[in-house]
């Protein structure tokens, strides 16, 4: 039986995205952690690293030394030199963007602080089927969005030093964490025995996830989906093995 590209990212690769992050060093103040972790992947202030039974809130993060200040939650709360340390994984959905805006917000229950990140598997799908004594079932090309929450309120949008940079304020919220995660994708996708990556995919970033328009002189955003998100889209084409079937 045919396999269904689907069943093959959500059971097949997106639950092996590596989602841990190692501790390279660390510094402990009163009630904070300075970690410098190997990568911060997408890691994104108000997230949480959980560390054997403890969860740390990241308060703040420099992406150019990879530093991650963290809260202590309790006393007990000890992180260590080489500790290995979970972060959230994506949520993901499939559809086009009626039917994915609908599923994804009531499976989540409009709450999106467990339904981000977000890996959104744009329909329809468009598969080459190949002959039958090919390795290789179908190659399908795939249209990916990675997302995460964008916030546009004036505080989120100056630099360290309170002066204006909104567009970058607004990539480092969402195109920065994602473009980490569609890497983590696509690292998956190249260790893995089901499927293989044909080619290099056409990659584009986001800002701001919706349509701009221009009227009466004003720019006008269309948001994509009901969400403030910004991120990454990529457009692989995959080659999937052929399962071995018992007659």
């Amino acid at each position: 039986m045919s396999k269904d590209i689907v069943d093959v990212l959500r059971y097949d690769l997106l639950p092996y995205i590596d989602n841990t992050v190692k501790v390279k060093s660390v510094v402990s103040d009163v009630d904070t952690y300075t970690l410098v972790l190997c990568s911060i992947k997408w890691l994104k202030v108000g997230r949480l690293i959980t560390i054997g039974s403890y969860e740390f809130q990241v308060i703040s993060i420099n992406y150019l030394t990879n530093e991650v200040v963290v809260n202590i939650p309790n006393p007990l709360a000890v992180i260590k030199k080489h500790d290995i340390g979970t972060i959230i994984r994506p949520t993901f959905i499939h559809g086009t963007k009626y039917t994915a805006n609908i599923e994804w917000l009531k499976s989540i229950q409009f709450d999106l602080n467990i339904g981000l990140p977000l890996i959104w598997l744009y329909e329809s799908i468009n598969e080459s089927v190949n002959e039958q004594f090919s390795p290789f079932e179908s190659e399908p090309n795939l249209r990916l969005f990675f997302l995460d929450y964008i916030d546009l309120t004036g505080d989120s949008l100056v630099n360290e030093n309170g002066n204006p940079d909104e567009n970058f304020q607004i990539r480092k919220q969402g195109v920065k964490p994602m473009l980490s995660l569609s890497d983590s994708f696509l690292d998956t996708v190249d260790s893995s025995y089901k499927v293989k990556r044909l080619s290099s995919s056409n990659r584009n970033t986001f800002s701001i996830f919706a349509n701009e328009n221009s009227k009466n002189g004003a720019t006008i955003y269309e948001r994509i989906l009901d969400a403030n998100l910004g991120g990454v889209e990529i457009r692989p084409t995959l080659s999937v093995y052929k399962g071995v079937e018992c007659c």
